[in-house]
């Protein structure tokens, strides 16, 4: 278990597999296979994350040129899916310019 990098959290439910493991080798015998499911532990009070539209909604809040209130305008008019290219998310936190550096 020492080699294993995983969290604490996970380590305990690793050492609880293992430990039931041993126990059906000893009744049952030396299974075939063993599927396990491991599931998230219930949050009472989970975070909501923001999307990127909303963060760069968020940073443009500020805005007084009207460049950067065209920015804002070209933002509205794109969709979730879109943000999530890399390249157009990069181009609206640099306010609209590219900075190539290759």
């Amino acid at each position: 278990m020492d080699y294993l990098n995983i969290p604490p959290a996970q380590r305990r439910k690793v050492n609880q597999l293992i430990t039931i493991v041993k126990s059906l080798k000893k009744r049952c015998g030396v299974p075939n296979k063993i599927f396990f499911k491991v599931s998230r532990e219930h949050q009472d009070d989970p975070k909501k994350t923001s999307s990127r539209k909303e963060q760069l909604k968020y940073l443009y809040k500020s805005l007084k040129s009207e460049d950067e209130k065209h920015l804002m305008k070209e933002l509205d008019e794109l969709n979730g899916h879109e943000l999530s290219n890399d390249k157009v998310y990069l181009y609206f936190l640099q306010k609209g310019t590219l900075h190539l550096f290759w």
